[in-house]
């Protein structure tokens, strides 16, 4: 089915593939830049959170230029006593069905409070975290050998019991951030209506198409018949731009450019019906072959069919 499938959208003069859940498909995401570059949808994709235990409180700035050197997330340890596994941190969260396989950034000022230690982590849960290093000059550039991530946490955390900070400007920072998405989960797509019935159709029928994409979003769906595209929607999506240049350096491997949006792409689902005229081109008497599809913001493609559609006008 699928080789009929490439067959029949090939003679479009494009390929679409219905990826296999295993391929993932990527796009690379920025946070907090210089320039007050800050991630849109930021409320429903990055989580700031103090479990404190004691008087003294770890405080939170969230990208905003509060940094000595430039725009960056920032934890605060003001002087005082905390107690043992009082942490806060930052954590960015992967879109459903996707995940991070990779960070850049510029993480500075780690680990300058007795007794609290500073990390940043890629993991799911607690059973599955890879510590993500930080290299000269504090930069960061790391990806996992395979697979990917949910969430990417920058935390700090007291491992004493208690620890005594003495100096109040005590601050962990990340700036720059950008992350490496893989949407591995392409479109969910049904179709039904009159036109796929069964038996014998004729005249005017529906077809009722529905893709859905909860992770980057959906960006084009079409219908097929018989090799042909009779219906196309294309849906909004944002481009990336150029990521603007760092300061005071370059971070190796670093993309060119990268998208200001967790989800790209501002629908998650296209559902829609229409009305063929089974009368008209590209319908032919007999036996006549129906697709549809969904295509996500990184390309990847779900389709179901396709449906053999009898016609006798």
């Amino acid at each position: 089915m699928r080789k009929l499938l490439c067959f029949t959208l090939m003679v479009l003069g494009f390929m679409v593939t219905a990826a296999p859940p295993s391929q993932a498909g990527t796009y690379y995401v920025r946070d907090c830049f210089y320039d007050f570059d800050q991630m849109t949808y930021l409320n429903s994709n990055i989580s700031w959170s103090t479990e404190n235990p004691s008087n003294s409180t770890m405080q939170i700035y969230p990208c905003g230029g509060y940094a000595l050197y430039l725009d960056d997330h920032k934890i605060w340890i003001p002087s005082g006593t905390y107690a043992h596994n009082s942490v806060a941190k930052v954590v960015w969260e992967a879109p459903e069905g996707a995940g991070i396989s990779g960070v850049t950034g510029w993480a500075v000022t780690f680990d300058q409070a007795t007794g609290f230690e500073s990390k940043m982590l890629l993991y799911d849960d607690s059973t599955n975290g890879v510590n993500v290093p930080r290299g000269s000059g504090g930069y960061v550039d790391y990806s996992l050998a395979s697979g990917s991530r949910r969430y990417f946490a920058m935390q700090t955390k007291c491992t004493l019991s208690p620890c005594n900070n003495s100096f109040n400007n005590a601050t962990v920072h990340l700036a720059e951030v950008v992350l490496k998405i893989d949407d591995y989960t392409p479109p969910a797509t049904s179709a039904e209506g009159t036109l796929l019935a069964g038996g014998t159709v004729s005249g005017t029928r529906t077809l009722k198409a529905t893709n859905i994409d909860l992770g980057i979003g959906m960006k084009r769906s079409i219908i097929v018949v018989n090799g042909q595209i009779v219906e196309d929607h294309n849906l909004s999506c944002s481009s990336p731009t150029a990521t603007p240049p760092r300061i005071p350096g370059n971070v190796p491997g670093s993309p060119a450019t990268t998208y200001t949006e967790m989800r790209p792409c501002h629908s998650y689902w296209d559902i829609y019906t229409r009305t063929l005229d089974t009368r008209n081109a590209p319908f032919v008497e007999g036996s006549n072959s129906v697709v549809s599809c969904g295509m996500d913001g990184t390309g990847g493609w779900g389709c179901v069919g396709p449906f053999t559609v009898n016609v006798d006008n």
